[in-house]
């Protein structure tokens, strides 16, 4: 942990922090990292500057920017000093991400962080991790021996870029090369599931659940009972994707499984039942808690009592009135499991019952209703339908049409084709991911419509996927489509739609120059100790610290959201047991982003439980106001999505936050 913290006082060199000030402008480097700007003379004196503080602040920048013109110039700051080399060699390994950027110069980039693997301690970590993110199959064999180092930080760094090796090859679709793991190194990945390191032995159950390698099972089953709550969880969940399986291994693991769904985080409870549902060994693991599953039912947790609904209705032999209770459930999250596992199961009445579920006091258990909808009879779908586009949530709305992709009856056509017209941003854009989903024959002269209709800045997503669309299916309807995308309001999508043509060979092709990013105004705040957001939802309050000096960008915009009290109201949309809870979204349903678009600032900090980070699409620089916050440790999310902030208080309430509940007042306390 020492070196780990002196290697992000190190990589932060130069960024201060004052006290709170108006928005203040940026200097060079910054601006050229803000609006990506790889080329900009500023950077490029600044990496030949020989001043320290201003080569860290241009490493970092390159490694946000992530352009090819940007690996000679971090080349060039590996042969800068120590302080230089820190951030120089995180940013090349974030190039691992994309081929697109590194591209065939992985394996000279790999080369020449080799030398520092054997020296100091900080280097030599950093130098581990971005040898596992610049994907290369045989990046393993360099990784392995660190297994056995004698330094805790390297063994757990060890494990991590093994596992951000997997990662990487499946973000860059390459999963197909991976070299498979030896018995030698697996049975030395195995022992450090016994290392005193709480951390590492967390890494190691994480590892073992991408490997899915089944003679893991024994180490795995002792791990169950480990101290620490997270390695538990993780070798719970690893157990649960082991391949080759076979009965007897499953007979092995029963009573594990029943010590584990009695276990006292509800974390690891949740993961148990998780666990067996996906095993299929629900009825055994029933048979052998015998009648003290009419407690364990009752778990105070509602992520407990939800995934219990799941494992109830995976049996073979579940009925109908197994839900009943359920459905009476007070938590919003359990009541819409019973909904679904329930009309899976009803052959009579089922029409009666969703009529009821309809009418649910949470739009999360009135959206859950219209998954089922299309199910029903064809006779009475459309009544359904209809009653159901009209629920006074808009997520109940959204979720209809989404529904609506098997359904082609010329009314439903009809109706998803005027939500294309809709003033709201959310059923505008359901109505386009099912129209694009059912391929109308008409599909591109629709989307064609909607873009040309949807010229407001808040509409700005849409358009995007639009003209992507449009990109997709070379065609002379899709041509000159494409041709009047040249004059979008936005300069980044007339470049997008110019790219495409260009690479068409459309001819009299006016040249247009790559803009700057349409993203946030070139500036932001400053203040002399980390802000606090306090945040008061409808199951109590937490408080989170934030980074203003990991990334400057995303706390200024999060604190100037919550003193406007447009957070206040929002709902938070979606949870994910074991994983998320994420709210903040203006729509309220997942699909917006606020006023402007804000760039990634990806840095070196991990995400634990607590952790606060921006939600993105697949474009990087696409963040907005939504937050997310973690239940457990995600390493996955390490290096791909901006950390800013850390819950510090009331993860219990978090831990309660259920899908429809409430932000009801954001206040900032500096």
């Amino acid at each position: 942990m020492k070196a780990q913290f002196l290697f992000l006082n190190i990589l932060l060199t130069g960024v201060l922090v004052f006290a709170q000030t108006p928005k203040i402008k940026l200097d060079p480097i910054k601006l050229a990292e803000d609006t990506r700007q790889i080329n900009d003379p500023a950077l490029i004196a600044a990496v030949d500057s020989n001043q320290v503080d201003q080569q860290i602040k241009a490493a970092v920048a390159i490694g946000r920017i992530l352009k090819p013109e940007g690996v000679d110039l971090l080349l060039k700051l590996l042969k800068a000093s120590p302080r230089v080399q820190v951030p120089a060699i995180y940013a090349l390994g974030q190039y691992g991400w994309d081929t697109a950027t590194s591209g065939s110069r992985e394996k000279e980039l790999v080369t020449a962080l080799q030398s520092f693997l054997q020296g100091a301690l900080t280097l030599k970590l950093l130098a581990i991790e971005a040898i596992g993110k610049l994907y290369q199959p045989e990046n393993q064999n360099m990784i392995i021996p660190f297994l056995d180092d004698a330094s805790p930080a390297v063994r757990d760094q060890a494990l991590r870029s093994l596992y951000q090796l997997r990662n990487s090859a499946k973000v860059r679709g390459e999963l197909a090369t991976l070299l498979p793991i030896d018995t030698v190194t697996l049975s030395k990945i195995t022992l450090l599931l016994n290392d005193s390191k709480t951390d590492i032995r967390i890494s190691a159950a994480y590892l073992l659940d991408a490997l899915k390698d089944k003679s893991a099972l024994n180490a795995l089953l002792k791990s169950t009972q480990d101290q620490d709550g997270m390695v538990r969880l993780f070798s719970i969940r690893a157990i649960g994707n082991l391949e080759k399986l076979d009965a007897l291994d499953k007979n092995t693991l029963l009573p594990k499984l029943v010590g584990a769904v009695q276990d006292s985080s509800y974390l690891v409870r949740t993961e148990a039942w998780l666990t067996m549902t996906k095993l299929q060994i629900v009825p055994e693991v029933l048979q052998q808690i015998g009648s003290q599953f009419e407690l364990l039912k009752q778990d105070k947790n509602a992520h407990v009592r939800s995934v219990i609904v799941d494992a109830l209705a995976s049996q073979a032999t579940a009925t109908p009135d197994l839900f009943d209770e359920f459905l009476k459930d007070s938590g919003a999250l359990v009541r819409a499991r019973a909904v679904v596992a329930r009309s899976q199961l009803l052959k009579d009445h089922l029409i009666d019952f969703l009529q009821q579920t309809l009418q649910d006091s949470s739009w999360w258990v009135r959206s859950k209703t219209a998954d089922v909808i299309d199910s029903l009879p064809a006779v009475v779908k459309e009544t359904f339908i209809f009653e159901a586009i009209k629920d006074s949530a808009v997520q109940v709305r959204v979720n209809t049409i989404l529904n609506l992709v098997n359904t082609t009856t010329p009314l439903v056509i009809t109706l998803v084709e005027n939500k294309l017209k809709s003033k709201d941003l959310s059923e505008r854009y359901s109505a386009l991911a099912t129209i694009y989903s059912q391929q109308q024959p008409n599909m591109m002269t629709l989307l064609n419509d909607c873009y040309l209709n949807s010229q407001e800045k808040k509409f700005q997503d849409i358009r995007t996927d639009i003209i992507s669309i449009f990109a997709s299916v070379n065609t002379a309807e899709t041509t000159s489509y494409l041709k009047t995308a040249l004059s979008d309001i936005n300069p980044r999508l007339a470049y997008s739609a110019y790219k495409e043509l260009k690479n068409r060979a459309v001819p009299d092709l006016a040249p247009m120059n790559e803009p700057i990013p349409d993203l946030i105004p070139g500036s932001f705040s400053t203040f002399k100790r980390n802000p606090k957001l306090i945040i008061n939802t409808s199951r109590g309050f937490f408080v989170i610290e934030l980074y203003p000096q990991y990334a400057p960008f995303h706390v200024s915009r999060v604190v100037d959201v919550a003193r406007r009290g447009e957070y206040d109201g929002l709902v938070w949309h979606r949870v994910e047991n074991n994983f998320v809870i994420q709210g903040g979204d203006p729509e309220k349903t997942g699909w917006g982003v606020g006023k402007d678009i804000i760039r990634a600032e990806i840095n070196p900090l991990r995400f634990k439980r607590g952790s606060l980070g921006m939600p993105r699409s697949t474009d990087w620089d696409s963040g907005g106001t939504q937050l997310f916050i973690n239940h457990v440790p995600t390493p996955r999310l390490d290096g791909l999505y901006t950390l800013f902030g850390q819950v510090i208080q009331g993860m219990d309430v978090v831990d309660n936050i259920q899908p429809g509940d409430s932000i009801i007042k954001v206040t900032v306390q500096y």
